[in-house]
C-alpha cells in the first residue's frame, strides 16, 4: 500500500488515501473485506493526516449514538450574530477537534457540517451580504468542494473572516456618509434646534448612535462640535463687522447675547467684542 502512495505521488503528484480491509480466508468472502475498507474511507475525510486507513476501531463509530453537543452549533450562530471573529474561530476549531477524536459516525458528522454551513448560509441571506467576488454565495457547492476537515476548517474560518471585514469595512463607510449628512445640516442650520435628537432623526439614527459616531470618527463629542461651529461661524461675522453681538448671537443659535458671550469667552478666552482687538 506505501508503494502505490508513493508511486502515485512520485508519477502523478498525487495525494491520495488507502483503506484496508480486514484479511478473510476465502475469496467468496473478499466482498466482506472490501466493505470494510469502503467503510473506513469514509473515516478518511476526518483524518486527513492518515495515509493508510486499517483502524479497526473506526468501525465501532459507525454503530455509535453518540452526538455532537448542539450547544457547539448553537455557539457558532449565536458568536456569528455577535460577529465575534475570535469566537467563532475558537467555536469552528472545536467542532472540528469533536468530529475528529469523538465516537460518531462519519455521515452524521457530515450532517452536522452541512448543517452549520446552513446555519451560515441563513445568516448572510439576512444581512444580505455580497461577496466581494462576482456571483453567488453558493456556500453549500462550496463545502462538498472541500476534501477534508482541515480543509473545511480552513476555508470556513476564512469565509468569516471576509465577511465580518467586509462588513465592518462598510459599516465604516456608512458611519463616515452618515456623519457627512449630520455635519453638513448642522452647517446649513446653525441658527435651528440642533439638539442630539433633533439631528439624529434628520439623518435616520438613534441620538445614542450618532453620538457614539461623532466621538468615533471626529474624536469628540457631538455637543463640542456643535459648539464649535457655531463659534467658527461667530467669528466669521465678527470679522464682517456689520452685525451686532445680538444678532450674530441670533444667527448661530444662541437665544440670548449673554449665553453667546459666555461660550465664546469659554472656548477662545475672550469676548466676542475684543475679539478683532486680539486678532489684530
Amino acid at each position: 500500500s506505501y508503494l502505490v502512495l508513493t508511486e502515485g505521488k512520485q508519477q502523478f503528484q498525487l495525494d491520495f488515501q488507502l483503506s484496508w480491509g480486514a484479511w478473510v480466508q476465502e475469496m467468496t468472502d473478499v466482498h466482506m473485506s472490501y466493505n470494510e475498507a469502503q467503510t473506513l474511507m469514509k473515516y478518511g475525510y476526518f483524518l486527513p493526516e492518515s495515509s493508510v486507513l486499517k483502524d479497526r476501531s473506526l468501525l465501532e463509530r459507525e454503530n455509535s449514538l453518540d452526538e455532537i453537543p448542539q450547544s457547539i452549533v448553537v455557539r457558532f450562530r449565536d458568536k456569528l450574530q455577535a460577529r465575534q471573529l475570535h469566537e467563532i474561530v475558537i467555536t469552528i476549531e472545536q467542532l472540528v477537534g469533536t468530529m475528529r477524536k469523538g465516537m460518531y459516525p462519519a455521515d452524521y458528522c457530515h450532517f452536522i457540517l452541512a448543517n452549520t454551513v446552513f446555519v451560515y448560509s441563513d445568516y448572510l441571506k439576512s444581512v444580505r451580504y455580497k461577496p466581494p467576488v462576482q456571483g453567488h454565495l453558493d456556500l453549500y457547492h462550496q463545502y462538498i468542494e472541500v476534501h477534508n476537515i482541515q480543509s473545511f476548517q480552513d476555508w470556513l474560518v476564512d469565509s468569516v473572516t471576509t465577511f465580518i471585514a467586509q462588513t465592518e469595512k462598510r459599516n465604516s463607510e456608512r458611519a463616515l456618509s452618515t456623519v457627512e449628512s449630520a455635519k453638513q445640516y448642522i452647517e446649513n442650520h446653525l441658527p435651528d434646534d440642533l439638539s442630539l435628537e433633533m439631528v439624529s432623526a434628520k439623518v435616520f439614527i438613534s441620538p445614542k448612535y450618532l453620538s457614539k459616531l461623532f466621538k468615533e470618527e471626529l474624536g469628540v463629542t457631538y455637543t463640542d462640535y456643535v459648539t464649535s461651529q457655531r463659534m467658527e461661524r461667530a467669528k466669521i461675522l465678527i470679522e464682517n463687522n456689520n452685525m451686532t453681538v445680538e444678532q450674530i448671537a441670533s444667527t448661530v443659535g444662541y437665544g440670548t447675547a449673554a449665553y453667546f458671550i459666555k461660550k465664546f469667552k469659554e472656548m477662545y478666552g475672550y469676548t466676542p467684542g475684543n475679539y478683532l482687538r486680539h486678532t489684530v
